[in-house]
């Protein structure tokens, strides 16, 4: 059954809002079996990412709406997955690349970050890369590595004294 233009408005406006994110992947749900779907809507659900299945029309008109202009789209099936987040920028990356190793129907187009078109391989590519979390415990570990290093330097040089002199009251 057709939607009404009040619908389809109401639709453009919540698809201008996803167009607000952070990070977003646009990718393909044409022939997913439905199981498969709602796997992946929840593990999505599970990363904090938003998923929508908009027309093809519709997500024109919103990026019309928004001033934006993806040429891209227009190369796009008729029904496109958007995949957003404002939080973990790679979240949407990172679930929609792992599943679509599994699943040959789920295709991943292009992505969208901090306003930037990316093509589908650095989408494939920043998935790969490790989470903020991870970068941030690295960086700790990297600065923490040289003080824990003099430390033990100037420990070293305590530990050694104390060896010598239990050695000379051993001797005595």
């Amino acid at each position: 059954m057709p939607k009404k233009q009040a619908e389809k408005k109401e639709i453009i406006d919540q698809i201008a809002k996803l167009l607000e994110s952070k990070s977003l992947v646009f990718s393909t749900f044409y022939k997913t079996k439905v199981g498969d779907q709602a796997a992946l809507r929840s593990t999505l659900r599970e990363a904090g990412v938003n998923l929508m299945i908009v027309k093809k029309t519709l997500l024109k008109k919103a990026l019309a709406k928004k001033g934006m202009e993806l040429p891209l789209v227009d190369q796009l099936f008729e029904q496109i997955a958007v995949a957003a987040t404002t939080a973990d920028e790679l979240a949407p990356a990172k679930v929609l690349v792992k599943a679509s190793k599994g699943n040959k129907e789920l295709k991943i187009y292009f992505g969208l970050l901090d306003g930037r078109v990316i093509e589908a391989d650095s989408v494939k590519t920043m998935a790969s890369l490790p989470g903020r979390e991870q970068l941030l415990a690295q960086a700790v570990g990297a600065l923490n590595a040289p003080l824990h290093g003099l430390v033990q330097v100037l420990v070293g040089t305590e530990r050694q004294l104390l060896n010598v002199l239990n050695q000379i009251r051993e001797r005595k």
